[in-house]
This record gives C-alpha cells, sequence and structure tokens, in this order.
C-alpha cells in the first residue's frame, strides 16, 4: 500500500477532529462553559446580564478551555472574571488587569474584583493594577480578552494611550497561537474614534484596523450581540439601551509563525534522521505543507459559526502539536538561507 505523506494523515486526522467536535448552535456550548455560567456561586447581579450579554455562545466562540491561561483586561466588576476562573480551572490562570486610570475612574469596579479574586472558589484568580502606559502583561497566556471597554482607550481619562504600543504588548505576552478577542459597542461605520468618549462606543474598523497592525491574523466574528435596531446614535449607556447596544466580537490570533522570533533551531531533528540535502528539502516541504493545513483549520470554527454551527471542545492535542511545528519551521527556514 502506497504510504501517505505524513501532512495528509495528519490533516484527515484533524478534519475528523474537527468534524467531530461540530455540532448545531441549538445544543448549545461547550459543557465546562455551561457548568461555569450554571455556578450557583454568581451573584445575582451577574445572572441578570447573562439574557442581553449570552455568555454561552461568546465564550464558545471564544474558545476558552480548561487549563488556560487568561487575562481580562479591563475587568469592570469581575461578570466574566469569574466565568473565566470556573472555566479555566485549577490548573488555568486568570489575571484581571485594571489599568490605574480606569480604577481612578471606577473604583467600585476594582472593589468588588478584590472581594472574591483569591477567595476560596476563586484562587486562580489574580489583580492586577498597572498604569496602562506602563502594562506589563503575564506572559506566554492563551487570551487575552477585553469586554466592552477597547473604546476607553481612546478616551481623555485614559491618557490616550500608545495604541501600538498597547497591542503589540498584547501580542508579545501571547504564546504563538494565542488568541486576542475585542467586544465592545459599534459605533456608526466610518465614525472611526470620534464617538467613543460621547456615546461609548467605537468603530469596528478601527480596531480591526490597529490590533491587526501590531501583527494579528483577523480569525472571525461572532454575531451572538449584534443588535440590528441600534442606530449607533444614543449612548451605550443610555436607560433605553440598556443590554440593546449593537455589540461586535471580534477573535484575533497571534501567527502560530511568530514562534521563530529569537527561538532556537532544532537541528537535531535532521540529525538523528541522518538527513542529507534533498531529504532534509523535502521533510522542509512536508513540514510547510502541514503548517499550511493548520492555519486553515484554526479558522475552521469561524466558518462553522457562521454555518449555524460551533466547536464543542477542541481536538486532543492539536494546540500541542502546533506548537512544535513553529521551531521545525524555523529549522527550516535557516536551513534554506544557508544552503541558499
Amino acid at each position: 500500500m502506497k504510504r501517505q505523506p505524513l501532512f495528509v494523515v495528519l490533516v484527515v486526522f484533524a478534519l475528523a477532529c474537527w468534524a467531530g467536535g461540530r455540532v448545531n448552535a441549538e445544543v448549545g456550548p461547550p459543557p465546562y462553559v455551561a457548568a461555569a455560567i450554571a455556578d450557583p456561586a454568581r451573584p445575582a447581579d451577574d445572572t441578570s446580564l447573562d439574557a442581553s450579554r449570552k455568555p454561552g455562545e461568546v465564550l464558545a466562540f471564544a474558545g476558552i478551555k480548561p487549563g488556560d491561561k487568561v487575562v481580562d483586561l479591563m475587568p469592570g466588576a469581575g461578570y466574566y472574571t469569574r466565568v473565566f476562573s470556573k472555566i479555566v480551572g485549577p490548573k488555568g490562570s486568570v489575571y484581571a488587569l485594571q489599568p490605574t486610570e480606569m480604577d481612578k475612574a471606577a473604583p467600585k469596579g476594582l472593589q468588588r474584583l478584590k472581594g472574591f479574586a483569591s477567595t476560596p472558589g476563586y484562587e486562580n484568580v489574580s489583580v492586577l493594577v498597572q498604569p496602562i502606559a506602563e502594562l506589563s502583561l503575564p506572559q506566554h497566556v492563551d487570551m487575552v480578552w477585553t469586554s466592552q471597554n477597547y473604546h476607553d482607550l481612546h478616551d481623555p481619562f485614559m491618557g490616550s494611550p500608545d495604541l501600538a504600543r498597547l497591542n503589540k504588548a498584547i501580542f508579545d505576552a501571547l504564546r504563538p497561537g494565542g488568541i486576542y478577542m475585542v467586544l465592545d459597542h459599534a459605533a456608526a461605520p466610518g465614525s472611526g474614534v470620534s464617538k467613543t468618549d460621547e456615546l461609548h462606543r467605537i468603530d469596528p474598523a478601527v480596531v480591526k484596523a490597529e490590533v491587526t497592525a501590531a501583527g494579528f491574523e483577523y480569525v472571525g466574528e461572532s454575531d451572538a450581540l449584534r443588535q440590528a435596531g441600534d442606530d449607533h446614535s444614543l449612548p451605550a449607556f443610555d436607560k433605553s439601551m440598556h443590554g440593546k447596544t449593537d455589540r461586535f466580537i471580534y477573535k484575533f490570533r497571534k501567527p502560530i509563525r511568530a514562534a521563530s522570533a529569537g527561538q532556537a533551531p532544532v537541528p537535531t531533528l535532521f540529525h538523528r534522521l541522518a538527513a542529507g540535502h534533498a531529504a532534509t528539502q523535502r521533510i522542509c516541504r512536508i513540514v510547510k505543507a502541514l503548517d499550511d493545513e493548520l492555519h486553515r483549520l484554526e479558522a475552521l470554527p469561524a466558518v462553522a459559526e457562521a454555518a449555524g454551527m460551533r466547536l464543542l471542545r477542541p481536538c486532543p492535542g492539536n494546540g500541542l502539536f502546533a506548537s512544535r511545528i513553529a521551531p521545525v519551521r524555523t529549522c527550516c527556514a535557516q536551513r534554506d538561507a544557508h544552503d541558499a
């Protein structure tokens, strides 16, 4: 029987994993997300917001899972922080990172956060308070999340931080393949950042442009919180708009190839195979093809979402395997340069 190239076998396996994990949206979020939302320890103030915030759909799209390390940037009173804590579990970590400027503007949120962080049941939650211009994010995290606050980064009370520097700091803090989620109130298309202070809204196109400029790949968008009836003219905090604003949810990813920057090559792979030049080039072509296929596979959840389906559970080992492809690609690139 003719042996299939390694990347074909693995791609077929990965496709099977994705197919096995896709279900109709009516089935609901993954069990660990559903359990976190149903946690009886959640305060009534939080659960009363569930109908309008749809945390099951939103977090299923985000892809947060047990064991993850998550930064909840500008966490407010901790609505998502509590849910993150229960999803990632004892092997994961949640860093509630509050800029000093926001604490001065809305101190009650931080008080509520500190009231439950590091207490029994929330031992995996740490609260960090830092000036926005000097943020020092935990390293090698799986996700950075910000909800309904990205627009504030353009407001005068935040000191107009350097968004390019901030988004690059977030990029650097994420592991290769890590996710950056931005959920916010939408402003009218073409309005840019002109309404961030007045209406607490931001043009989604600005967010996409600023984040991708830092090196992120745009993965997709969930329309779970879109509101066609919102004409974007009223402030997000207007009583008539409570829970009814048009909100966009963008998902960005740090490219797996970003692991190659400053990473040591892995020449031992080729030494063990005793590979000559021709064999080395063939291995590199296979690895490159596999790497490209993995990137396409990672976009499948967004495609499934658009088709009314969602990923029920992650493919076991996929993230670990993908993270190990990057250093091999680095070695291939360096050998190509050397051979040239």
